[in-house]
């Protein structure tokens, strides 16, 4: 399970990285995931948003997004957080795709 302080620092790459900048789309390879909702409504709801702000609470990751919904975000055992432009990442489970290129991924290690 990720320890606290790799919380903080994926708290970190979203603040510094993922803030304010357009979602294009959003990929699964897992959409049983998406928990309390459809894919394709948790998809609709992300797309031509940005996220406003992200918070923790203990290890849950908590993204405030412009059209006021919150994503909440845990990474059980063996998940973390990638942000690249690398397209070729293999075994992402969501990928979070912004207008400019750059993907938030979110794997979990083998």
């Amino acid at each position: 399970m990720p320890e606290l302080l790799e919380f903080e620092a994926y708290k970190y790459v979203i603040k510094s990285k993922c803030l304010n900048k357009k979602i294009d789309d959003v990929e699964s390879s897992a959409k049983s995931l998406v928990k309390d909702i459809p894919f394709s409504v948790f998809k609709k709801g992300l797309i031509n948003q940005k996220f406003d702000s992200v918070d923790r609470k203990g290890r849950y990751l908590i993204i405030h997004v412009s059209s006021g919904d919150k994503l909440v975000m845990h990474f059980g055992l063996t998940g973390f957080l990638i942000y690249s432009k690398d397209t070729n990442v293999k075994f992402s489970r969501v990928n979070i795709l912004f207008k400019n290129t750059d993907i938030l991924r979110c794997k979990r290690r083998a």
